[in-house]
């Protein structure tokens, strides 16, 4: 009897873990389709329709019918909570951005590095005096978002051309390219922009890296209505105002740096 009841504990844990994997893999690319999670996460294809079913049933995700692949809902916001909480410097940023945000009136975002991700660490979407209340997602593709551009345009070339490497194994030549002149060319401007077709289209995200002592550590990225913002108002009122921030976060994390209870950064000298 304790065997049958050991064996069935051990296929409720392994049944859990690969739920979790589901779920992470969706989280990595929103939206992702069954043939992606399949081939990250290596489960079965049948296996993983039952578990985005249960995911979806159970209110982390919901099917995306226009790009027919699966994303994250704001209940995953709850597994993170206390990994934001718990740590000093997303809640004095929290409080820098909730004030900044009443100059820009556009919602701000911290980002930093998780994986082949950008993660939110602050965010005044909720304060902003303009809001964007539907636009709920919390990590980015570090080589499509604007924050993962401005990130990795931080960085010596060497440098950010191994982590585009390493973050999509299976990436083709004509992609890696197009990566490369996208980070160039935020290099070159000093900002980087992405476009998204949700809550509202025409959403845009600017974005410039976040540095401390030479290093690049995060971005702070803006969302707005791209019909909306003039590009004299971007350049010569937004633009300036987020780089005058981004100091002002600088400082924030030097003060906090050594009890960040963060995943792992990875900062990369900028040589």
């Amino acid at each position: 009897m304790s065997t049958l009841k050991t064996e069935a504990e051990t296929k409720s844990v392994q049944s859990l873990v690969r739920g979790l994997n589901v779920l992470i893999a969706v989280n990595e690319k929103t939206p992702a389709t069954v043939s992606h999670i399949v081939m990250v996460t290596g489960i079965a294809k049948g296996t993983v329709i039952r578990l985005l079913k249960t995911l979806k049933n159970e209110g982390f995700i919901d099917f995306d019918k226009l790009s027919g692949g699966y994303k994250t809902l704001p209940k995953v916001r709850l597994l993170a909570n206390s990994m934001l909480t718990d740590n000093d410097f997303s809640f004095a940023v929290q409080h820098y951005l909730n004030d900044f945000s009443q100059i820009v009136k556009w919602p701000t975002d911290v980002l930093m590095p998780e994986g082949a991700a950008m993660v939110i660490q602050a965010s005044s979407r909720s304060t902003a005096p303009i809001t964007l209340k539907r636009f709920d997602q919390v990590r980015f593709e570090l080589l499509e978002s604007a924050s993962g551009m401005a990130f990795l345009s931080a960085m010596e070339a060497r440098e950010s051309d191994e982590i585009i490497k390493s973050t999509s194994t299976l990436i083709q030549q004509e992609n890696f390219e197009y990566i490369q002149n996208r980070v160039l060319k935020s290099k070159q401007q000093g900002y980087a922009l992405a476009n998204y077709h949700a809550p509202i289209e025409g959403t845009r995200a600017i974005a410039i890296p976040l540095m401390y002592q030479g290093n690049v550590f995060g971005a702070l990225a803006m969302l707005h209505i791209r019909d909306l913002v003039s590009e004299d108002t971007l350049l010569n009122f937004l633009l300036p105002n987020m780089k005058k921030a981004a100091l002002e976060i600088s400082k924030y994390y030097e003060k906090n740096l050594d009890n960040l209870n963060l995943a792992p950064i990875k900062v990369v000298r900028n040589l």
